[in-house]
């Protein structure tokens, strides 16, 4: 039979192997990298769709004036 200290220690063992485990898997943080990439390029996207709004309004705004003219 198992003493009481046995069985903590078993315990402590198992979590302290499942801690490990995860300490050496970098799935994780691969997974924090593609998200910031994703956010990065998200932002950029976002950020040239703007600016080519704006710049097509004005090049609109330019021919529409030189047309009523």
């Amino acid at each position: 039979m198992f003493t009481l200290g046995m069985r903590f220690q078993l315990i402590r063992d198992a979590i302290r192997n499942q801690l490990a485990k995860l300490a050496d898997d970098d799935r994780g943080v691969t997974m924090l990298e593609y998200t910031i990439l994703i956010g990065i390029i998200t932002v950029a996207v976002i950020l040239s769709v703007i600016f080519a709004g704006s710049w097509v309004a004005s090049q609109w705004g330019t021919l529409t004036s030189a047309l009523g003219a």
